[in-house]
């Protein structure tokens, strides 16, 4: 099968730092987002992977080239210029690519899920249940709140995609991941900008075709679509780590760093390195830490609620982190001290 990754938008919630780096190439926990949803898809086997690239597309390549070198699967990029294409066009336009196998998968690339279940069930229910389209998606939490929502009818059938609620239908929070059959192709507008919801899937199902809902009960969804919102989803994540003995997401977690080639070492139940690194401030057994690989941390490094340090990094003796991540040492060089509440890359 062929899968495909939405990796052109612009992530203008994320400002100012989308005006640096696309969001699906953003770390988090030192891994570019598109990780998250490339881990789902991989599970597929898939013998062609295809992004489609318009904002910033060089760090998106960059991204994907570090984590796809050793892939059993061609990669390919379709590049939207002058204009972006929206969900549904980006598609359209890479119809020869995806269609020829009868279906397909597409994700955005950027959600981070956990999820108790094999991928590989999401994909045969699609197969089994031969619809047009099937949304996989996870019940409503408190991140997502102000996002809409997918309606469905006591046999998951979608009824409707939006705000307004629907008459007896259950609402459910789309995930970032939906199979399609081919025929698809045949409800996207050609050579122009489409939106897969209100452009596509809403008119196909009001003109009789069968959209499901695949409603994973296990899943974990966070919320990263700005940076309150990703630094509030990396102290959540740290947390089911710090509770991996006992979580349901403990093969997940570990398949999903080996995957990467992150080795995990726990220094102490809520702080973790990775190989080559030195972490020599005392640490506070009610604080979260991760740190990146041949990272050093000077001893007088204060931390407090969570911290993430990147890759090749020297935080130094005077430092205070705070709910912050922090990528890069460039405001460290001009005599920064203190992050709180900060993504610094």
């Amino acid at each position: 099968m062929n899968c495909m990754l939405l990796a052109a938008g612009k992530g203008t919630r994320f400002n100012p730092h989308t005006k640096v780096i696309a969001k699906p190439a953003l770390p988090f926990l030192n891994l570019p987002l598109l990780c998250y949803p490339l881990y789902f898809l991989e599970q597929l086997r898939p013998n062609k992977l295809l992004l489609n690239l318009h904002h910033l597309p060089q760090t998106v390549i960059k991204a994907v080239n570090k984590v796809v070198m050793d892939a059993p699967y061609k990669v390919l990029f379709s590049e939207e210029q002058p204009l972006i294409l929206d969900s549904a066009g980006g598609i359209g336009k890479a119809r020869d690519e995806l269609s020829g196998q009868g279906n397909f998968v597409v994700a955005n690339a950027d959600p981070v899920m956990f999820s108790g279940l094999s991928f590989e069930t999401f994909w045969q229910f699609h197969l089994d249940q031969r619809a047009l389209a099937t949304i996989y998606c996870v019940p409503h939490s408190s991140q997502t709140k102000g996002f809409g929502s997918v309606w469905t009818n006591v046999d998951k059938y979608v009824s409707s995609i939006g705000t307004a609620p629907v008459a007896g239908c259950e609402a459910f929070h789309f995930a970032g991941f939906i199979a399609y059959k081919d025929e698809i192709f045949d409800f996207i507008p050609k050579d122009q900008a489409s939106r897969i919801f209100a452009d596509v899937l809403v008119p196909a199902i009001k003109n009789g075709a069968q959209v499901n809902a695949f409603v994973d009960t296990s899943a974990v969804w966070f919320e990263t679509g700005d940076e309150t919102n990703y630094l509030y989803s990396t102290l959540q994540v740290l947390k089911l780590l710090s509770a991996t003995n006992t979580s349901r997401y403990e093969p997940f977690l570990e398949n999903f760093f080996q995957r990467f080639g992150v080795q995990l070492v726990q220094l102490i139940d809520r702080a973790w390195a990775e190989s080559g690194s030195q972490v020599n401030c005392e640490l506070d057994r009610e604080t979260y830490l991760f740190v990146g690989a041949n990272s050093t941390i000077d001893a007088n490094v204060k931390i407090e609620g969570f911290a993430v340090v990147g890759p090749n990094l020297h935080i130094p003796s005077g430092c205070l982190l705070k709910n912050s991540v922090i990528m890069s040492d460039t405001q460290l060089k001009s005599g920064s001290l203190t992050f709180e509440n900060k993504l610094i890359l």
